[in-house]
Formats: C-alpha cells, sequence, structure tokens
C-alpha cells in the first residue's frame, strides 16, 4: 500500500508541474501568436486601395440558421488588406448576434493597407474590437505616436456576410496579423424575424456608428499567414494543459487516504527496513 500511496502521489505532483508549465508556455505562444508582422513582411497588393464599383446585382435572399435575409447589394467591393483586430460572432461576450439572431455576420474583421501598412505605424498602435466597432489607440509603452502618420481613410472595420460552408471555414480560420483578400459586394440586409436592418459604410472617410463596410462575400483568399508556428503551439499547449490537469486530478484523488495510525505504522515499516548503520 506504501508502494502505491507513493506511486499515485508522485504521479499527480508530476501532472501537476507539467500543467503549471503547459498553461505558462501556452499564454507565451498566445502572445507571440498575437503579434503583427513587421512592415518588410507586407505584401505589395495591400498597398492599394479597395475596389469599389458599380454593380448591377438584384436583391436576392440568403440563409443561415433556418433564417432567410433578404441581401440589396449596393457596389460590388475588392479589398486587400491585413487582419489588425477580429471580433467572431456568438462569441462568450456577444450578445447582440443571438439577441439579433444574427447568422448571416460570423464574423468581423479589421483591416488596415496602403500607407497604415508600408510605413509600420501600427507596430506602436493597439487594435481592439467589440461586437459591431472596432478601435484603435496608442499602446501605453509606445513613445510619442504622429497621429498625423496613420490614415484614418486606409483602415476599416468589416461586418463579413456568409453562408457558404467553404468560406466561412476560411473566415473562422483567420487571425490577426493575416494578410487577406475579400471579393463581394457591399450591401444591406435585413430579416422578417423582427425589425431587423443593417446597413453598409460606401466611404472609406466616414467615421462613427455606421461608418462599418458589410460585405457580403463571394470570394475569400488568405495572401499570407501569420505566426502559423506559435499558432500551433498554442493548440499543442493548450491540450496538453487540460490533459496534464485532468491527470492531476486523477491521480491525486486516487491516491489512498493514510490515518495518522497507518502512516505511523508506515513509517515504522519503513524504519525496520532500513540497515543499522
Amino acid at each position: 500500500m506504501l508502494e502505491k500511496m507513493f506511486t499515485q502521489t508522485s504521479r499527480a505532483k508530476f501532472f501537476g508541474r507539467l500543467f503549471i508549465a503547459c498553461i505558462a508556455l501556452y499564454f507565451i505562444c498566445r502572445w507571440r501568436a498575437n503579434q503583427l508582422p513587421s512592415p518588410s513582411q507586407i505584401m505589395p497588393s495591400l498597398l492599394n486601395d479597395p475596389e469599389q464599383t458599380e454593380t448591377s446585382r438584384e436583391t436576392f435572399t440568403a440563409s443561415a440558421g433556418h433564417i432567410v435575409y433578404t441581401i440589396d447589394p449596393v457596389f460590388n467591393y475588392d479589398i486587400q488588406g491585413m487582419v489588425v483586430s477580429c471580433s467572431t460572432a456568438f462569441s462568450f461576450d456577444d450578445i447582440y448576434h443571438r439577441n439579433w439572431q444574427d447568422h448571416l455576420n460570423p464574423k468581423d474583421l479589421a483591416l488596415i493597407w496602403g500607407k497604415n501598412t508600408s510605413s509600420g505605424i501600427y507596430q506602436s498602435l493597439n487594435f481592439s474590437s467589440g461586437s459591431w466597432t472596432a478601435y484603435v489607440e496608442t499602446k501605453y509603452f509606445s513613445k510619442h505616436v504622429n497621429w498625423a502618420d496613420f490614415n484614418t481613410a486606409q483602415w476599416s472595420n468589416n461586418h463579413l456576410l456568409c453562408n457558404d460552408s467553404a468560406l466561412l471555414r476560411k473566415i473562422r480560420q483567420v487571425e490577426r496579423g493575416d494578410q487577406v483578400r475579400i471579393k463581394g459586394m457591399l450591401a444591406e440586409y435585413s430579416h422578417s424575424q423582427g425589425a431587423f436592418h443593417r446597413g453598409t459604410s460606401t466611404t472609406r472617410t466616414d467615421t462613427g456608428s455606421h461608418a462599418c463596410e458589410t460585405i457580403f462575400v463571394e470570394e475569400f483568399e488568405v495572401l499570407r499567414w501569420a505566426n502559423l508556428p506559435w499558432r500551433y503551439l498554442r493548440t499543442l499547449t493548450f491540450w496538453s494543459a487540460l490533459l496534464s490537469g485532468i491527470a492531476c486530478v486523477w491521480f491525486y484523488f486516487r491516491a489512498p487516504i493514510v490515518d495518522n495510525g497507518t502512516q505511523d505504522e508506515n513509517e515504522a515499516e519503513v524504519e525496520d527496513l532500513n540497515p543499522l548503520v
């Protein structure tokens, strides 16, 4: 019994230490996977402004989440940019998509392009996303930032509309730092399950709550992935931490419970086994 107790306890300690190590490595990998690439890694095509042209497409319908949406195309749209922030629909902190039954908008991508990528100013800025909005501010440890170097007409928050399973897989895989190309239509959309309607911006120079582009996605391409090795390691360390934590708890509660009397007897047994010197 003494041997079994020590075996189970030592295993619990081993997996406990492994759990702590994996947790630490996970946060390191998560931080590294979230870094934006340097200006030298930006593809030349990202220097171009989005292409917006007249469309002949008429109103059509699309289904998602057992709801039929009405799509009103406004312009054809083709944009290339680097993802600096994103928001995923139906995430833990997103209540709006659920309340509004908006299943057609799986993800929002905040993109920068043009001078904002080539100048490298983005490295001194912090980007974040809410359920419908994107924000930019100076990093707290950065030196003075000349905001005149940041072109507000060369960044946008894009609400992506999609009900194609192949495109959805690509969109959901995209993370901060990836360089992407999105082709489709700027569009307004609505559904009949309540008073729901969302429009779209048609210019890059507007600001405020109605300045986001709503894009019905017809083509989606990742031009260059960012930090893939760190993403793989992030996933590996996450699952390693989870499994080692479960193993630690398992072996901890599997270890025999020894009362004081039994423990004294076990200690005596150990003393009897040790030869006198």
